[in-house]
């Protein structure tokens, strides 16, 4: 059976940091709770993952803690610890959600002539029942049962670095969705896993923080100091749901309608917006038009607004909500 879904309380991870940090500083005035106890290794520092696995430098940013307080730390959060912990990153800042865990499983040689083969609806499965039987354990903790939800990436193989890689989405019953993003190398004496828990949408994370984008790139791409069709700069801008009161009719070459009139209520107006008329490609732009054609009305459903549009325009119920 694979690992079920990790979950992770962020609040409890950053007291661990702040409380470990302050303690090293002379700032602790009294011991922390047992969860906090934890020997962190503050970066920049290089760590060993033990049994001679690896090495991970750890920039300032970030701290570690070894096996036996990752264990303590994953079951403080209601995680059931199955020994093959071998350490946990997390950073060191408050506002960054997320951390990793690494994992060792001493199976021998592991071969790859398999990887066309890999089932990705039966790996789903074996997560799915190992997450609802560690449920039973987050509930002891007082912790919300976890459920999986999907695939955010199903599973892949490179032959080149022979890892095995996925990510799956998980909701717990508080409403919190996070992704576990692992990645597993495949070795001469077993496997290493690399399992990343982090929200599950960094860019609207991003925007939510107030910062003015995020730039990404495509995972098997290199790393370049000039712009490249390679990365994408994803910008942060605001938005608002919208209804949809009326339509023009298209003009010139254009098919289906010209745009969408929107508004929003204020009590009991509804307020007229302005218009919509791009970000549609044809066929969005027919399936509309046959979509709002079975809403039209006589007279406009605005009763407050500048500008509303007289010509070439038709008015419908205000039932179908556009983000804009």
């Amino acid at each position: 059976m694979n690992r079920p879904i990790v979950n992770v309380s962020f609040r409890a991870l950053a007291l661990a940091v702040v409380a470990a940090l302050a303690a090293r500083a002379g700032a602790a005035e009294a011991p922390p709770p047992a969860e906090e106890r934890i020997a962190w290794i503050s970066g920049p520092a290089k760590v060993d993952l033990g049994s001679a696995l690896a090495e991970v430098q750890l920039p300032e940013t970030l701290a570690f803690a070894g096996a036996a307080d990752a264990r303590r730390l994953l079951e403080a959060m209601g995680n059931i610890s199955d020994g093959s912990e071998m350490g946990l990153i997390v950073p060191k800042a408050k506002d960054q959600d997320w951390f990793i865990v690494f994992e060792w499983n001493a199976l021998g040689y592991v071969k790859d002539d398999e990887k066309d083969k890999i089932d990705a609806q039966a790996l789903l499965e074996s997560i799915t029942e190992g997450t609802e039987k560690a449920n039973e354990e987050r509930k002891k903790h007082g912790n919300p049962a976890l459920h999986v939800v999907g695939w955010v990436e199903p599973p892949r193989y490179d032959p080149v670095t022979h890892n095995l890689t996925w990510a799956t989405l998980a909701r717990n019953e508080a409403g919190h969705e996070s992704v576990n993003y692992n990645v597993r190398v495949l070795g001469r004496q077993g496997v290493t896993s690399v399992t990343l828990v982090d929200e599950p949408k960094p860019w609207e994370h991003a925007c939510l923080k107030g910062w003015e984008g995020v730039i990404a790139k495509r995972r098997d791409s290199p790393y370049e100091s000039r712009r490249s069709r390679h990365w994408l700069k994803m910008k942060c801008e605001a938005s608002q749901e919208l209804a949809v009161g009326g339509f023009t009719d298209p003009m010139g070459r254009r098919v289906g309608l010209g745009a969408l009139l929107v508004g929003y209520y204020d009590g009991d107006d509804f307020v007229f917006a302005g218009k919509v008329g791009t970000g549609f490609d044809t066929k969005l732009l027919l399936a509309l038009r046959a979509r709002l054609g079975a809403l039209e009305i006589p007279s406009p459903p605005f009763t407050r607004g500048t500008g509303l549009p007289r010509l070439r325009v038709h008015w419908v119920k205000p039932e179908l909500v556009v983000q804009v």
